[in-house]
């Protein structure tokens, strides 16, 4: 790559990324930070140490380092395209995994994960509460993941990285590396001969240090039972029993070793500093060194089968073999923002957001809200509600009766005869087969076939019903216009008048558990059942627009949102309520979480905001059409 063609890439990065918006801020800044030097040296001051590497499949690799920096081959290892400042960190990226082709996960300074589900094409930033640096991350299989990092630091996951839970270390030394020869045990190694060892899975760790060992141990991978540790010294401790006994093996150098990967159960490759690389492939721990082609310090490794790994180290350095380690081959390296590989993703996303709105628009993420896909539904009016269960059905209704339904997790839909031309606005899915919609003029309409038949329940009402939810399989209640509010103990078989005492338009149900209920409604006005809908009390919200939607992350804590751009938060069960700081006037429709810490709020003119952090700070997220949202689901 030349050096302009570098520059005008590098500009154009700045500008997609949203940290320059003229020309002068992009010469002003490319003259601070490259000068007119040449494309080794302009690549040189940009990208610097490489200190982690994974394979997401046999032809895509990533590596991780300083600068917010994720490198990615899609060929193998030999060509190397990079980007800086992702997720726009600036400090140092310390490990990557892949758990497939999609789903990946980089550690680093400051408590700092990220995650992609889209193969690397994107990045969200993860909080789990942690300020120490995170040194490495490591899943045995697609659920169970393990972070260590500085201060004892250790961090687990058993839902696919979207929750993450610390644990108790025993120690304050600082964790290097974590590794799994099976579901349940697995090993440690940090600071001053730290060793660490589980039984349980992660649930415990028993320290097993040596008294013999005292060096800083970098490194432990395993390959089935066998696995090997590496560290400061030459250090090289082997086990064949999946970590019970650990036994000091010569290695022939007294470098420091950084890293040791697997290319099978009997053949292992180590690297250090200046250069350093010696193999084993003999399963009985006997070395012998290899030449690098740089004397550079080697950082991390990995391999995908016994011949084909790769090595990355300081200075740029990424090496490939083909033939088990006994040769290395300094790779191609540029940089150039990521192209996007969509067509080479197999595996689904564990958790979806779908977004309906005007015109019968559907769109979907799969990256917690940060990039969006428009989804063919075959409708042209609005869909005024989504609802989803956690067994792949989904539901979509709206104006004039209008009703779709999937069966995949929002991938395709299949248009449903609702029986009526009634706008429809609000669903709710119980079960795979099981849904209940309601809408205009007193419209609830039930299905148990997944929406091929639909029944009405008998009711002499006329108010215009706008929400409906489900404590668990049998309870739920409806809300609407005149303060009517309607209960269900039967799947939404039979519904009966609850007296609200209430006049107000209601807009929004929300069930904090099956005995309370949160009904919010226009001009701020909020509606609380502590008894299963018995009695209601009026509190104050402290504001005076519509409220239109809610959320409960559990039985104390919630946030609701509305028109004018009005965001609110409690924090005692729904009972008081305080103002949250707001990036927008436009009218806020809808609020769902992932977790408790990403969310998504919807709302008019194409609005779309992202939290990562509970809902303390939220960030607009970019979207073609300036539509009007209404409904989203998240499954």
């Amino acid at each position: 790559m030349t050096g302009p063609t570098m520059i005008n890439a590098y500009r154009a990065f700045l500008f997609s990324k949203g940290w320059i918006t003229t020309p002068i801020a992009a010469a002003i800044l490319l003259l601070h930070i490259a000068p007119a030097v040449s494309a080794a040296q302009a690549q040189e001051s940009i990208l610097n140490n490489y200190t982690g590497v994974a394979y997401a499949n046999t032809k895509t690799l990533f590596a991780v380092g300083n600068n917010g920096t994720i490198a990615r081959s899609i060929d193998g290892g030999k060509q190397w395209a990079a980007e800086s400042f992702t997720c726009g960190i600036t400090s140092a990226f310390n490990s990557i995994c892949f758990i497939d082709v999609s789903h990946g996960f980089v550690v680093g300074e400051k408590g700092t994960l990220i995650a992609t589900t889209s193969g690397g094409d994107s990045w969200f930033k993860i909080a789990i509460g942690q300020t120490q640096d995170l040194q490495w991350i490591s899943f045995f299989d697609d659920q169970r993941g393990t972070i260590v990092g500085r201060g004892g630091t250790i961090v687990h996951s058993n839902d696919g990285g979207i929750t993450w839970k610390a644990q108790a270390s025993g120690t304050t030394n600082d964790l290097n590396s974590v590794s799994f020869s099976d579901q349940n045990n697995g090993t440690i190694v940090g600071a001053q001969g730290t060793i660490l060892k589980t039984s349980n899975g992660g649930d415990t760790w028993e320290d097993i240090s040596s008294s013999f060992i005292s060096c800083m141990l970098s490194s432990v991978v395993f390959s089935g039972l066998n696995g090997l540790i590496v560290g400061d010294n030459g250090t090289i401790l082997f086990t064949s029993n999946g970590g019970a006994k650990w036994t000091l093996v010569p290695s022939g150098t007294g470098n420091f070793l950084l890293s040791a990967a697997a290319a099978s159960s009997h053949s292992f490759a180590v690297v250090g500093k200046k250069g350093f690389i010696e193999t084993s492939d003999n399963g009985k721990m006997t070395w012998t060194k290899r030449s690098a082609p740089d004397t550079k310090d080697l950082n991390d490794a990995a391999f995908i089968n016994e011949s084909n790994g790769v090595a990355v180290g300081d200075g740029n350095v990424i090496l490939t073999t083909n033939d088990g380690g006994a040769k290395w081959n300094t790779a191609s390296l540029a940089y150039a923002p990521f192209q996007k590989r969509t067509a080479e993703r197999t595996s689904s996303p564990r958790i979806v957001a779908t977004v309906s709105g005007a015109n019968g628009l559907l769109i979907q993420s799969k990256d917690f809200g940060e990039t969006w896909t428009e989804l063919s539904a075959n409708a042209d009016k609005t869909f005024m509600a989504i609802a989803a269960s956690g067994e792949s059905f989904s539901i979509a209704v709206g104006l004039a009766g209008q009703c779709i339904a999937s069966q995949d997790n929002g991938n395709s839909w299949i248009s449903l005869n609702s029986g009526t031309k009634k706008s429809l606005y609000s669903a709710a899915v119980i079960n795979s087969s099981t849904a209940i919609v309601a809408g205009d003029y007193g419209i609830i309409l039930r299905t148990t076939d997944g929406g091929k038949t639909w029944n009405s329940p008998s009711l002499n009402i006329l108010n215009h019903l706008r929400s409906v939810a489900f404590a668990d399989d049998s309870v739920g209640c409806i809300v609407g216009s005149g303060g009517m509010i309607l209960f269900s103990t039967d799947q939404g078989t039979t519904w009966t008048k609850r007296i609200s005492q209430a006049f107000q338009w209601l807009n929004d149900i929300v069930p904090i558990d099956k005995s309370n209920w949160i009904a919010l409604g226009a001009g701020g006005f909020i509606l609380q059942s502590t008894d299963k809908g018995s009695t209601w009390q009026t509190r104050t919200s402290g504001v005076t627009a519509d409220l239109l939607s809610a959320y409960f992350f559990d039985t104390k804590n919630g946030i609701a949102v509305g028109s004018g751009g009005t965001i609110i938060q409690t924090q005692d069960a729904g009972k008081t309520w305080s103002l949250l700081t707001s990036p927008t006037t436009n009218d806020l429709r809808n609020i769902q979480f992932f977790d408790a810490a990403h969310g998504l709020i919807i709302g008019e003119a194409g609005t779309i905001l992202r939290t990562s952090d509970g809902g303390k700070t939220w960030d607009f997220v970019q979207y073609s059409k300036p539509l009007s949202f209404f409904g989203i689901c998240i499954n």
